[in-house]
């Protein structure tokens, strides 16, 4: 197949959340999808037939490699290498077949066993949430960001992707990709947490999870949005950018007799959040100290 026929056939590699949802919406943003590989063969079909793909396999082939203009690896971090090394016994080092993966932490070194040339190899990461398989396009890729890392072919083509999708990218340097993946887990799974947190106090208030939750979105969108707008630094409120020690020490005492699991995470936020309010001058660096001294009676 010349290289002008397969300019827009993407195979996807890994059917499921991430893999499921590229799927859909390259095919809805014009692209064809030629092969959907996924080790559950049911789920390889499902997805094939959502996006009208020309096979679905079990494994990669021969076919699937060469008749593709970019092949994406969307599998977990601890397969990678296997999915990498199955490609491998088709690469060809004549070929422009373009090679990404979608793993957050991974770099395009990952990629470097399958035999594709360096150029040629980037992470594709979509800085976004996927909670389950997709079915539909639910525009989970559009108007976000993708990290991406990698060779100046991919990278081109990549970026091209992102802009047909409606969002954006930046580029990770590789040397710092594991940090770059720190900062979505914080993004990410952090908030979760802290709603994980507000569930246990909920149950101590009597009050349904879903209900406080309800109640606490608001209040997590506004502060989103005023970080959006002016930095996490101007963005501060609450008990430590007051200097309210009192609260601050009525705070620890509670959840110290109620819910002692989470005091290490209060207590660490609660840190780091006196750090940023001295930067800020909303605090002295000795009322610092004595916000940091009332958090060591309680983690000793």
């Amino acid at each position: 197949m010349s290289s002008t026929e397969k300019k827009n056939i993407i195979s996807i590699i890994g059917a499921g959340k991430t893999g499921s949802a590229l799927a859909l919406e390259l095919y809805s943003a014009g692209y064809k999808i030629g092969c959907v590989v996924d080790r559950k063969k049911r789920q390889a079909a499902k997805i094939a037939g959502l996006v009208k793909a020309e096979n679905y396999l079990i494994s990669v082939n021969a076919e699937c490699v060469h008749s593709s203009k970019l092949i994406v690896i969307s599998v977990k971090d601890d397969v990678l290498a296997e999915a990498v090394e199955e490609i491998s016994y088709f690469s060809d080092v004549s070929s422009n077949t373009l090679l990404a993966h979608t793993s957050g932490v991974h770099t395009s070194s990952a990629l470097l066993p399958s035999g594709f040339k360096k150029n040629n190899i980037a992470s594709f990461h979509p800085m976004q949430s996927f909670m389950d398989i997709s079915l539909y396009n639910r525009s989970l890729l559009s108007g976000i960001y993708f990290g991406l890392e990698g060779g100046t072919n991919a990278l081109k083509y990549l970026k091209s992707i992102c802009r047909k999708l409606n969002s954006d990218f930046i580029v990770i340097d590789k040397k710092v990709k594991p940090l770059y993946h720190i900062a979505c887990v914080i993004a990410s799974n952090f908030l979760t947490a802290n709603f994980g947190f507000i569930s246990a106090l909920a149950e101590s208030m009597n009050v349904s999870e879903k209900k406080i939750t309800a109640s606490l979105i608001p209040l997590a969108e506004t502060t989103l949005a005023n970080i959006k707008r002016c930095g996490p630094l101007k963005s501060m409120t609450g008990p430590v950018a007051r200097n309210d020690t009192g609260t601050i020490l009525r705070h620890l005492s509670l959840i110290d007799s109620k819910h002692p699991g989470y005091l290490l995470q209060y207590a660490a936020v609660t840190s780091h959040l006196a750090d940023m309010a001295v930067k800020c001058n909303k605090i002295t660096k000795d009322e610092k100290k004595v916000i940091l001294k009332i958090l060591e009676r309680f983690l000793k």
